[in-house]
């Protein structure tokens, strides 16, 4: 059949030497109505074939999304809107007949199956239909919820055997009798329940998969143990083509297949730092639920404690170790940010009872080789994502207030008052640790490096001491006194921000020294930065503070970099 002019919808039959780069620029359209457009084509990097590096066909700057010729022929895209020199190219290497025909004649393997809450046949399927804003549904701050499956969905830590590189592609029947009978012991961390009441109370609400597992294994889990959910997408090891957590390709994929166009309304909700990371690098919503840790994942004989202690470190947007807390986070998101992120987002505000989230860091330092004292705890109310997060990761758009007002504030803006309200609801919620019964609190800046140019640092934290002094005043009468001066830096220091880690240490070590003992001999002394990296001026402040007569010392950063 002949093709005519713009817009003809093809279907092309699996030609593997097909040169398939003329397609470039081509748009797309799926079995759900979406609109792709063909940006590249990596022609045989795959046994399988060529890859399709695709991405919506509106909105330039989107992620990109690897699919595979596989993809093409089980109907996953219903039809190709080919330009005429893509259809003169095809027809100069195969002629009409043989290579092209009208969507209209594809064969009925390729009519899309209308089947409903079944996984048998799925590969990357769409979206679940969005049936009005019933309920909460108008409310709701998420499109798509896409889980992990090892201990997320699942218990299933302990199945290494099943979903290891062996195990990828069809398998025996003897593979899947074994796993049925392992998924029929195994505990829901989320349950089927609660899903489908997600579903019910918020209509077109996507929920999805992403594992580093192959398909054989994440299928068979899933139809065994959420029978009743039909999962919009599921994306496995051979779904992205090695290119898994934490990298971000698999929840483009999941964004595209799910009709998904807003990366910031989709959460990735996983128990792996691979997870948060991946979450990260696409620019969607990181949630880590912990849940399947269990109630020792931080002791020293845990195999899985640095892995752990990892995931803690990304500073999630989301901490959840309840799965009935999805609804909360469904309808206000903001509510689990870390503390400071929360008050500028408008959540909390002085004297009510929601919680501070206060992460807790603890920073080791390798230079010194006694290790009951070679780390410092270090309390961070909000993050920090540095311009290389972004230089790396060209999708990685944080929409994060806090960082934008830290380079102001480096630049010479005054910190916001929302800063000081946070400061001083944590000192008030941590008073019985920092404020003995009879004792005085010292509350001090880490002070900037000697700049002729910029001195301006520490005096912008102790414009903001004086306003968290103040407000707790206006609560009670504390026995808190500010500072400015007590640290100070020898000449020669230098900024940290050029060094690598061991010298950032040494910088600090060798001129960071206690200029004002007084102040600070039998108090307990509160340490206060803007942005906490390495952890070396903390480290070093404690130690010098302690050893010049303080009780005790705490850390606090406003922000605490995630890189």
């Amino acid at each position: 059949m002949m093709a005519d002019s713009l817009g003809a919808e093809w279907v092309i039959r699996n030609k593997t030497t097909l040169p398939w780069s003329v397609l470039i620029g081509a748009r797309i359209s799926t079995k759900n109505g979406q609109e792709l457009r063909v940006n590249h084509v990596d022609e045989c990097p795959w046994p399988g074939g060529p890859i399709f590096w695709v991405s919506a066909a509106t909105g330039a700057g989107r992620g990109q999304a690897p699919y595979t010729i596989d993809e093409f022929t089980s109907g996953f895209f219903e039809a190709l809107h080919l330009a005429p020199e893509h259809i003169q190219a095809l027809k100069t290497v195969y002629g009409e007949e043989e290579t092209l025909r009208t969507s209209g004649e594809a064969d009925e393997e390729d009519i899309w199956d209308q089947r409903q809450g079944r996984l048998d046949g799925q590969d990357v399927v769409t979206s679940h239909p969005d049936i009005g804003n019933g309920g909460l549904n108008h409310l709701r701050q998420f499109d798509l919820l896409l889980f992990d499956l090892d201990n997320t969905l699942l218990e299933s830590g302990h199945l290494e055997s099943f979903r290891n590189r062996e195990n990828l592609g069809e398998q025996a029947a003897g593979y899947y009798e074994r796993l049925l009978s392992e998924a029929r012991t195994l505990v829901h961390l989320i349950p089927e329940e609660l899903l489908l009441n997600l579903r019910s109370n918020f209509p077109g609400l996507r929920l999805g998969v992403f594992t580093r597992a192959p398909k054989s294994y994440a299928v068979s889990l899933l139809q065994c143990c959420f029978p009743n959910i039909h999962w919009d997408c599921i994306i496995t090891f051979e779904d992205v083509l090695g290119r898994t957590k934490p990298k971000p390709d698999g929840i483009f994929k999941a964004a595209l297949a799910t009709g998904v166009e807003d990366m910031a309304r989709v959460a990735f909700i996983g128990d792996d730092w691979r997870d948060l990371l991946a979450a990260y690098h696409a620019g969607a919503h990181a949630v880590l639920f912990n849940r399947g840790w269990g109630p020792l994942a931080l002791k020293r004989d845990n195999v899985k404690r640095n892995e752990h202690y990892r995931a803690l470190a990304q500073m999630p947007d989301a901490k959840l170790d309840d799965a009935m807390d999805l609804m909360s986070l469904i309808l206000e998101p903001s509510r689990f940010l870390p503390a400071l992120e929360a008050w500028i987002a408008g959540v909390n505000g002085i004297g009510q009872e929601l919680p501070m989230r206060v992460d807790v860091r603890n920073h080791f330092n390798d230079l010194d080789k006694d290790i009951a004292l070679n780390w410092v705890e270090v309390h961070a109310l909000g993050r920090y994502f540095p311009t290389t997060a972004t230089a790396n990761f060209p999708y990685f758009e944080r929409r994060d207030t806090l960082t934008t007002a830290i380079l102001n504030a480096k630049d010479g803006m005054p910190y916001p008052d929302t800063w000081a309200d946070c400061c001083a609801e944590y000192v008030w919620n941590y008073s019985e640790k920092l404020l003995p019964w009879d004792g005085q609190l010292v509350v001090c800046p880490i002070p900037s490096r000697p700049d002729p140019e910029n001195n301006a640092g520490s005096g912008r934290l102790i414009e903001l001491l004086g306003r968290i002094r103040d407000r707790l005043h206006t609560r009670r009468e504390l026995n808190i006194s500010i500072y400015n001066g007590v640290l100070e830096y020898r000449q020669g220091a230098v900024k940290n921000k050029s060094l690598d880690r061991e010298r950032r240490f040494l910088n600090v070590r060798d001129h960071l020294f206690v200029a004002n003992k007084a102040a600070v001999k039998g108090r307990t002394v509160l340490v206060l930065d803007d942005v906490v990296t390495s952890g070396a001026s903390f480290y070093y402040a404690s130690r010098y503070l302690r050893k010049a007569g303080a009780d005790d010392v705490h850390c606090l950063a406003l922000a605490h970099t995630i890189s």
